[in-house]
């Protein structure tokens, strides 16, 4: 599949306190949204020929355009799907009653930057939150009513804003009946960048909020949270909370080759953070939908030649010793010139993780399904079997340290890792003492 993601308008109503393209859309003098100067038709015929079939709808606000209906219907019409990202403060239900007559429009994400009053309007404006949760409510009974197979969703970008409030979304959804919660990290551009918002300890802050968000859900069957997470977080995660929350899946930039992005002049680039003044990123050369007359001159390989060469290798040095080195793609490609980069959510992982580890050294195991250990190597067996034999963590790390002649801190992150990988799959589980008829 081939994913345009589409700024439909420059134009927005509101100022949130983190918008990703400020910068771009409302800190220029750039004129924008040039593109509807040029048939409509024409746009979404070209998109066909060139293989999109999939168009992502942003903006500035995109039901503030006045072509988004067209646009709905058009690639209906040469069986593109849509989604839209809104703010959802022009969800009337004159609006709503239109969008879901296209059957071609499979998901509306709408954005809510927290679960109460307070906490949205805050990055948001003053009564955001009253209005687009009406709205929700609103959309979701029609969308039952006339299209049920339509995805609603919810998506919110964490701060030092709102993280706290995180495990307090569940109860909101599940009152304007909403199943899906889309979790963003924040971008350090646009009003963002100028407010300051991101810094050394963003994810010191991020992470635990998460973690107990994920912790409170456990046994929600009704909302399903979607996290864009690199397999460090992800696996620090389950080793956490000693259960598979989240799968371990491989982490790329699709940026040039799965997903490519346009502006609303027309222009297309890899991704949009391409477009954000803060890189200073040159494209091979400007490519705009109007002046492409033959799917020949829209080769991914071609246009975006020099960008893709620098993806085949975008480890930073702080990447080089991961464990995950080989299913994580690294580094976002904008930064690969900064040697010394430091990815400041592994950064975080990596201490929380540390504190993990430590804090398990005094503990013991118990094997409860040998049936699902697989032996890799002669360390795992002796690991294994002196958890067998009722050993604490420390004296499985002392003992492996004396015998292989290797560093205790070395093996501390690999021993328990292993054996918190264990516990994750349900091969053992911590051994608690008794004293007294009482579990410690």
């Amino acid at each position: 599949m081939l994913t345009l993601l589409w700024d439909i308008t420059s134009k927005c109503n509101l100022k949130c306190l983190h918008c990703y393209n400020a910068s771009k859309y409302f800190f220029s003098n750039k004129k924008y949204d040039l593109i509807f100067n040029y048939d409509i038709e024409k746009i979404i015929q070209k998109l066909h020929y060139l293989s999109i079939n999939h168009l992502h709808l942003l903006g500035g606000e995109p039901l503030l355009s006045q072509n988004i209906f067209n646009i709905l219907k058009l690639s209906n019409k040469y069986e593109i799907f849509v989604s839209i990202n809104t703010n959802g403060t022009l969800l009337n239900s004159d609006t709503i009653s239109q969008l879901l007559k296209f059957s071609n429009l499979s998901q509306i994400i709408v954005s809510l930057d927290g679960p109460n009053e307070k906490a949205n309007d805050e990055i948001r404006g003053k009564n955001t939150f009253r209005r687009v949760t009406q709205n929700i409510r609103n959309l979701v009974l029609a969308a039952k009513n006339y299209r049920p197979d339509l995805i609603i969703a919810i998506n919110t970008v964490v701060s030092k804003h709102n993280a706290i409030h995180l495990k307090e979304f569940p109860e909101i959804m599940k009152e304007m009946g909403v199943k899906y919660l889309f979790i963003s990290s924040l971008y350090d551009c646009g009003s963002a960048r100028q407010n300051k918002m991101m810094d050394n300890k963003y994810f010191y802050n991020f992470i635990p909020h998460l973690v107990e968000l994920l912790r409170f859900i456990k046994n929600e069957k009704d909302i399903s949270i979607q996290l864009d997470t690199k397999p460090k977080l992800a696996t620090y995660i389950n080793r956490l909370l000693g259960r598979k929350v989240i799968k371990i899946e491989p982490f790329s930039c699709n940026a040039g080759e799965s997903l490519i992005f346009m502006d609303s002049n027309g222009f297309i680039y890899p991704c949009a953070s391409t477009t954000q003044p803060m890189h200073n990123y040159k494209i091979d050369f400007e490519l705009n939908i109007k002046n492409i007359k033959t799917c020949k001159e829209f080769s991914l390989n071609k246009i975006f030649k020099n960008f893709l060469k620098i993806k085949e290798s975008i480890h930073a040095t702080y990447c080089k010793k991961c464990e995950f080195i080989e299913i994580c793609s690294g580094i976002c490609p904008l930064y690969k010139s900064e040697s010394k980069f430091i990815p400041l959510e592994c950064q975080t992982v990596d201490f929380f993780q540390n504190k993990l580890f430590y804090s398990i050294l005094t503990k013991k195991y118990r094997i409860v399904n040998r049936k699902k250990y697989k032996i890799n190597n002669h360390v795992e067996r002796v690991i294994v079997d002196m958890i067998g034999q009722d050993y604490k963590v420390k004296e499985v790390v002392d003992m492996l340290s004396y015998d292989y002649k290797i560093g205790k801190d070395i093996l501390i992150k690999d021993i328990c890792g292993y054996i918190l990988d264990l516990v994750v799959e349900g091969i053992i589980i911590e051994k608690k003492e008794v004293i007294n008829n009482e579990i410690y």
